[in-house]
């Protein structure tokens, strides 16, 4: 089934066949998903604005098509592109095409004119797509592609010098549109900008990724923390050595080959390392290359809690072979515990529940969530939940996703679900209020990365 059906059916069968197939043959940075999501995003800000979405359609497809024959115009080829398709003429006029061309023209970040219509403006602005970790990950993903010949040093200055050129203060980076969620992303990215150090830490993790590389992953952790080199560099041997005299555990995965050192609180650090809270490394950087310091961290609570036999007491001591400990005394196996938790967005006449939580200091509405009970369904625990937390009661339970989120272990399953009666009736202890917002008025939300700001800012505005 075609995704975008609510178009001219003729026209949206030749744009998935023909159009966006072609995004297959760029780098990983600017394939289909990224085409797919210009598209969306285009017709997202199209319906705040008296347009002809037939044709923010056809822009955001054709929008990087130039890549096919270079880099530095493909914009300009773009637009030619679009002008020489004969089979456009079927559905726009002329002047539609000659706007759509123009728009295509437009709509590159280091233009030196603003785009010449609301068009441009709108492709422009999507095609910014400002979430941090995606950034970091396609700047990577970039040079890697186009400059196979650099070192790794060679692309973190390629990656920083780029970076700096378009997304610091003073980069040529411009946003177009109000109703985007840009301005908050870019605020984000400029913060880890200026932090050289981290900035290189997000470099190496993503790097040693996206290239396989083979070099044993260290991990440091204090407290809710990761702990940085400020150079940026990955930890050293002679790092690993130093971290264990003051270390309250250390450990190697015997799944993955990640080495970790767990820090006290109060432990002193060199002056050459930092700490970066991990929620904070995991918006940034996001799932994939964040994953490291999530199963580092999963770990080491898990480690911490089973030291000693929950069935008679005695010290727990490592399994030779598998992530798991052992009690000598009764052969008591424990694995690393799992708590599944079930996080849905609620929908009702196209908004969105969110809630505030009573335990949480800032003010950010999220889903509502909670834990599974032993013998239920996940789709039993949405059900309990909402009804728990908001007297309100749902239908059309679909599930979404997941995504782990070692605070201490849990593991979260996302779904979206329908409203299907009664009124908002808060639980007090649990929560601090509830409403149902407007997708395009939404308070103060989970950082981007977060499968609750998937549910809330791209699953809750689909339609099923």
């Amino acid at each position: 089934m075609c995704i975008f059906a609510y178009m001219k059916a003729e026209l949206s069968n030749y744009i998935e066949n023909t159009i966006l197939p072609r995004y297959a043959a760029f780098d990983a940075g600017h394939g289909p998903q990224h085409a797919a999501k210009v598209v969306r995003e285009s017709l997202r800000l199209a319906a705040h604005y008296e347009v002809d979405t037939d044709m923010v359609y056809v822009i955001a497809a054709y929008h990087d098509l130039g890549l096919a024959e270079n880099r530095a115009t493909h914009h300009l080829v773009s637009g030619r592109r679009l002008r020489e398709d004969t089979t456009l003429r079927q559905w726009f006029s002329p002047e539609q095409i000659e706007t759509m061309a123009e728009a295509v023209e437009d709509h590159r970040a280091s233009s030196d004119h603003a785009p010449r219509s609301l068009y441009g403006r709108l492709v422009a602005e999507a095609d910014r797509d400002v979430v941090p970790s995606d950034i970091l990950r396609r700047t990577v993903q970039y040079g890697l592609s186009y400059y196979p010949q650099l070192d790794r040093e060679g692309h973190w200055e390629r990656f920083k010098a780029h970076l700096n050129e378009k997304y610091a203060e003073g980069g040529y980076l411009k946003l177009w549109i109000p109703e985007s969620d840009n301005a908050e992303g870019l605020r984000r990215l400029r913060a880890i900008i200026r932090q050289p150090s981290l900035l290189r830490a997000f470099f190496d993790q993503i790097y040693l990724t996206e290239t396989h590389a083979t070099t044993p992953v260290t991990v440091l952790l204090q407290g809710q923390s990761l702990v940085i080199r400020k150079d940026g560099a990955p930890f050293s041997e002679n790092d690993w050595t130093t971290a264990q005299s003051p270390a309250s555990d250390r450990f190697i995965d015997q799944l993955t080959g990640i080495r970790t050192v767990v820090l006290p609180d109060n432990a002193v650090l060199p002056d050459e390392w930092e700490t970066v809270p991990l929620r904070h490394w995991f918006a940034a950087l996001g799932e994939t290359a964040a994953a490291p310091a999530f199963r580092a961290r999963a770990l080491a609570h898990w480690r911490d809690e089973s030291r000693y036999c929950g069935c008679c007491g005695h010290p727990m001591e490592e399994h030779p072979e598998l992530t798991a400990r052992q009690c000598p005394q009764c052969g008591h196996l424990e694995f690393p515990r799992i708590s599944p938790c079930i996080i849905v967005a609620v929908r009702k006449e196209g908004r969105i529940l969110l809630a505030r939580h009573v335990q949480r200091n800032q003010e950010i509405y999220t889903c509502i969530a909670g834990f599974m009970e032993a013998g239920e369904s996940a789709e039993a625990a949405v059900q309990r939940e909402v009804m728990e937390e908001t007297g309100l009661k749902v239908t059309g339970i679909r599930y979404r996703g997941s995504q782990s989120w070692p605070f201490p272990g849990q593991l979260m399953l996302g779904f979206t679900a329908e409203w299907a009666g009664g009124e908002i009736r808060l639980q007090p202890e649990e929560i601090a209020d509830a409403r149902f917002f407007d997708p395009d008025r939404l308070p103060d939300t989970p950082a981007p990365g977060s499968l609750a700001w998937r549910l809330i800012h791209e699953w809750s505005r689909d339609a099923d």
